[in-house]
């Protein structure tokens, strides 16, 4: 159906700006989508959304342009209706199949938003994000790529309204002007590899809900869930995963992180991206550094994320870094024994009581504020809780 009166909207938050208008009516609190012209109409279903309309506006006797919307923009949230909504819906996305009609079902319809807190029954808050172009712009002029778990690699563009399924998908349209991919909550079961772009600046990021997180799971015979091995370089190259829980088969790696061929300095930045194994043998973060002559750095932040397989750090030069700070290791960890004067850093981390293997006392082992953990029985860390071998420093 469409509105045919004036409906104003319960706001939680947002801002407004203006939007030239179709020749036709608008209703206050209508949702509003971009015709493919570059005019906001009463939203159609497959309408790129472009926010909800402050005003009632008639331009049903001029002509396209001839006025301009008031309309909320960008991010915000409403109080609004969706039938049978459920508690179970937070995180999920939403839909609008017409000026007046919120969804949770993808179809044809336009995405809108995500269910951000259930309200009571057919009322919830959503987190609405609005489109500035049409979908068919949305591919150069914008440079996120969005996936979810409801999204279509055949159908969609990578566009907020028209997601692609799988990460896979998105990161083969990967381009220097387009490489921030944004994972919607849900799980993405990818049947190969993810190999990572040989461009630099790469992110993959979890959008945080009050529903489930982001998870990437691989499946059985895959070598890893996550490959980065770049190409050849000509500066520092740089990959970041945020807000995602990578998970790994039995006999699968979690993240693989190798510079084989890169020639450059290379940096990986994991913030809040716990690694679920099946095993604590099984490799959960594989560094390994083939070329000696360029160093490889690692910056983790998490918030008490747990690996819970094997951490193995192969150091093989003295500009070597790597930065572990709030995780922890179940599954111990082993460094490779070349001598060298890197330095690795663990801070508030809990590690596996005498987890730990490797190492040569060359390489440089800081440790602050970590605790080892047996059962329920926690120690101050010690060597053997990183490494068979070290320049220890404990703080």
């Amino acid at each position: 159906m469409a509105l045919t009166a004036n409906t104003p909207l319960t706001f939680i938050r947002g801002e407004q700006s203006e939007y030239p208008q179709a020749a036709a009516v608008v209703y206050e609190g209508a949702i509003l989508g971009d015709n493919g012209s570059g005019y906001a109409r009463c939203l159609v279903a497959g309408d790129p959304f472009v926010g909800h309309s402050m005003e009632y506006y008639d331009n049903s006797a001029g002509s396209a342009g001839d006025n301009k919307i008031k309309r909320m923009r960008g991010r915000y949230r409403l109080e609004v209706t969706i039938t049978s909504v459920a508690i179970t819906d937070v995180g999920k996305a939403v839909y609008a199949s017409a000026d007046d009609t919120l969804t949770l079902t993808a179809g044809a319809n336009s995405r809108v938003g995500v269910v951000e807190r259930y309200v009571t029954t057919n009322t919830a808050i959503v987190d609405f994000q609005t489109h500035e172009q049409s979908d068919a712009n949305i591919d150069t002029s914008v440079s996120f790529i969005w996936v979810s778990p409801d999204g279509n690699d055949t159908s969609g563009n990578g566009s907020f309204s028209k997601p692609f399924a799988t990460i896979t998908k998105a990161l083969t349209l990967v381009t220097s002007a387009r490489k921030t991919i944004m994972a919607m909550p849900g799980t993405y079961t990818e049947a190969l590899s993810l190999t990572w772009p040989s461009i630099t600046g790469v992110s993959i990021n979890g959008v945080l809900g009050h529903g489930d997180g982001v998870t990437i799971k691989g499946t059985t015979g895959q070598t890893d869930v996550i490959s980065i091995n770049p190409t050849v370089q000509t500066a520092t190259f740089e990959a970041t995963i945020s807000n995602v829980t990578v998970d790994a088969p039995t006999g699968v790696k979690g993240i693989t992180f190798n510079n084989t061929s890169v020639a450059q300095k290379i940096n990986l930045y994991l913030k809040n991206v716990p690694i679920e194994m099946q095993t604590e043998t099984d490799k959960a973060l594989d560094i390994v550094h083939t070329d000696a002559a360029n160093a490889m750095r690692v910056y983790a932040t998490g918030q008490k994320n747990i690996v819970e397989g094997l951490l193995y750090i192969e150091p093989k030069n003295t500009g070597d870094r790597f930065d572990f700070t709030n995780y922890q290791f179940d599954g111990g960890m082993q460094f490779g024994t070349t001598t060298i004067a890197s330095v690795s850093t663990f801070k508030d981390c809990i590690l596996k009581d005498a987890g730990g293997s490797g190492g040569q006392d060359t390489q440089i082992l800081v440790s602050m504020s970590c605790y080892s953990l047996t059962g329920t029985t926690y120690a101050a860390a010690a060597l053997n809780d990183f490494a068979a071998n070290a320049a220890e420093v404990i703080l």
